[in-house]
């Protein structure tokens, strides 16, 4: 069988868009976000990892202006789709750390703390600047559930509580998050 060559070129631009960048290595990490789209990733499970910085392809204030728009939506799906084993094992691993409430503030800037696997980053973000939040075990469930419900179980997505700055979701590492504010 003869595939044309535009299908062939649409088929590998359509798999690029489901495998995640896999350029972070798996463990868990608390994401900073710089100025203009660089991401900061510390590794608190590897002490012989430096931290790694990212260059978003976009600069942070088109990313900050477009997620605005996103302010009023508290649940959305980016449509990509992200490795299961990924998925799983990051929120179990969410799920663990949360368990009966862990604190986070945000710094300078928005900042997220999660796990990374197979490509996969699933993590609880505080979206606006020297903000706290607390994550317990319930919440990542409720926004694990509100995801599903619109968004299919293991496409890149977020939920956030109305009036918060927090967040859960989950994406490929190689997706700019928690870009906030909002």
């Amino acid at each position: 069988m003869h595939f044309p060559q535009s299908l062939l070129a649409l088929a590998a631009a359509l798999a690029a868009t489901v495998y995640a960048d896999t350029t972070i290595p798996n463990g868990g990490y608390t994401v900073t976000n710089l100025d203009e789209g660089v991401q900061l990733w510390t590794s608190f499970t590897d002490s012989t990892l430096e931290p790694i910085k990212v260059t978003a392809t976009e600069k942070r204030s088109t990313i900050t202006a477009r997620s605005a728009k996103f302010a009023k939506r508290r649940t959305d799906c980016w449509g990509n789709g992200l490795d299961r084993t990924g998925v799983d094992n990051t929120l179990v691993s969410l799920r663990g750390w949360a368990n009966s409430g862990t604190t986070l503030t945000s710094g300078n800037g928005p900042r997220s703390f999660g796990y990374v696997y197979n490509g996969v980053y699933s993590y609880y973000c505080i979206t606006r600047a020297n903000t706290s939040g607390n994550l317990d075990i319930g919440d990542v469930n409720h926004a694990i559930s509100e995801m599903d419900k619109k968004c299919a179980a293991y496409t890149a997505s977020w939920y956030g509580w109305d009036g918060s700055s927090e967040i859960v979701g989950k994406a490929a590492t190689n997706q700019q998050v928690c870009t906030g504010p909002f």
